[in-house]
This record gives structure tokens, sequence and C-alpha cells, in this order.
């Protein structure tokens, strides 16, 4: 049974913005499942929030950082709550939001998942960025907790600017900006699935995510995953209790992992480095066969003159 649709009905049901809102009494604890949306900064999550739900404004956006300051509870279609958590990493310009980030938002973050009857997670990751330390101790987090967490990789559109297409060094110089585009820019593979694949390896990798966990890609702009994503949802409701939620992403995984093979990122680097050092050999011969041309023909170009002749 659909839980999100395409025109869903919202209300604010509460707000949680500091350690002791956590320990309230909920006026629909119990009666309905809680599920929550985790991420860095600037991640995409609350984008993912608005498109996945088709409203404008349910989650703020913004590229200034540490918006979202509480966890906001959403009731949707009187189906679910979806709690929408504070980001972090702030980066270390961003002093005085790294403070607040020790001081108020980690706390409350780990207060509600150790005394919240959260039924599964949903962890917000961009596709493009290398996760962090912080992203390790929230999913960590999660995991000790005991709640199912789906990995979404947000910004999937953004893939195309990581894919480098293979071509001649020396057509792709001039097609490119780059002087040397094989040494220039990082080769992730020579198309978009290969970009992905790599891509979401590495986020699988840094998070240590369990190999019977899912992920899933997303994005706002191609649509891509948001009825994946809410077929997810529909089946976290329809779960009695946090142990079938896991099952279902074990079993849904097991499936997916035998059609299709994780990409072995020590045979990809190998692969990758090795195409970009003969792509520069090459490069680097080339420029050599050239040097040589130009100086043959002026040496060619020179006046000669025998030995003894007078000028």
């Amino acid at each position: 049974k659909r839980v999100v649709q395409k025109t869903n009905k919202l209300r604010r049901v509460g707000s949680l913005a500091t350690v002791d809102d956590v320990g309230k009494p909920r006026e629909y604890a119990g009666a309905v499942p809680e599920i929550c949306v985790a991420g860095r900064t600037n991640a995409g999550k609350s984008s993912l929030i608005n498109h996945l739900l088709n409203k404008d404004n349910v989650a703020r956006t913004s590229s200034r950082q540490g918006l979202t300051s509480s966890i906001d509870l959403y009731m949707v279609n009187d189906a679910f709550v979806l709690a929408d958590m504070p980001g972090y990493g702030f980066g270390r310009t961003v002093g005085r939001l790294n403070r607040r980030w020790d001081r108020e938002w980690k706390p409350l973050i780990y207060e509600y998942l150790q005394h919240s009857d959260v039924k599964a997670a949903i962890f917000v990751a961009d596709v493009r960025w290398v996760p962090t330390e912080e992203d390790i101790h929230i999913t960590q987090a999660l995991r000790e907790c005991l709640v199912p967490t789906l990995l979404v990789m947000t910004k999937d559109d953004g893939i195309l600017d990581r894919a480098v297409w293979d071509a001649e060094p020396s057509s792709a110089a001039s097609s490119s900006h780059h002087k040397n585009p094989a040494r220039d820019r990082p080769h992730y593979g020579s198309s978009p699935a290969e970009a992905r694949a790599w891509l979401s390896a590495r986020i699988r990798g840094k998070l240590r995510w369990p190999d019977n966990m899912p992920h899933i890609h997303y994005s706002v702009y191609s649509r891509k995953g948001r009825s994946h994503l809410r077929r997810w949802i529909a089946s976290f409701c329809a779960a009695h209790d946090r142990e079938e939620a896991q099952s279902m992403l074990e079993v849904a995984w097991s499936r997916y992992a035998t059609e299709q093979q994780l990409v072995d990122l020590s045979v990809e680097r190998r692969e990758k480095n090795e195409r970009r050092r003969v792509s520069l050999e090459e490069s680097r011969r080339k420029e050599d066969e050239e040097k040589k041309r130009l100086l043959l023909e002026k040496e060619s170009d020179m006046p000669t003159r025998k030995y003894g002749e007078e000028e």
C-alpha cells in the first residue's frame, strides 16, 4: 500500500530542539511508525524530502550551512512520521556551527536514536563526495542502535561530471580546456554507469557499509529513485518491527547482488592507474616526436658552408 502519493497531506507534529525534548511523550506515539532522515549538510537531504513528498518548502533548502537546527517531525498522510534531522560537517571555517554541533545537535541526534521508537532510517550521502569521519560515526551509531538503514546516494545527475570518456590524448586535449585530461581529471570510468558503480563502491567502502545492506541512487532533476524510495518507505511502514524491516533490506539486497556484482575497488584503481599511465606515456612520446621534428626542420633551414670557403 502506498503511503506517499503524488499529492500528500502533511502537518507538523513537533520539533525536538534539545535532549530533554526527546523524552517527552508524543501524540502519535505507537500509532504510526517513525522514519528519520539523516545526512551531511548540503548533501541534498532537504531537497530529497521536498522532492519525495512533492512539496516545495517542507524542509528548508539553502546553500547556507546549518539551516536545520532541530529534529522536525512531519505527519505524512496520517500513515507515518518523517523526522528531518540536523545536518553536520560544516568545515573548519564555520567554527560557530561546529561548536553548536558538538554542544547541541550531536547529543540530540544520539539521544534521539537511542531512546526513540524509530522504525527505520534513511541516510543521505552525496554520491560525488568522499565520506568523512562524521559520516562514519553517524552510520555506526545507527547500527549500534539497531536501526535498519537505507543508504540513499543523492545528486545522481552529478555522476556525468565524474565520467571521463575514453579518447586519444591528442583528440581529448583538443576538445578539453585541460592541458592533459588524463592527468588533470580523475578517471572514474568510461561511462556514467561505470562511474556510478565506482563511486558507489567508494562510499560503501568508506562508510564500512555492511555487504547485506542496500543502497539506491536519487536525483531531484531526473526523478531517478523517487518511486523506488517511496516503495521502501511503504515497506518500512508495513513492517511490524525493526527486525522485519531489517530482513526486508537484506533480502532485497541479496537479490540485487546476485544479479549485479559490486565493483572491486582494488582492481578498479589498478586499471584506472594503468590507463592514466599509458595515456600519459603516449602523450609524452608524441610531444618528444614533435620536438624532434621541429628541431630537424630548423636544422634543415639553416645555411651550410664548406670548410675553408671564404665569405
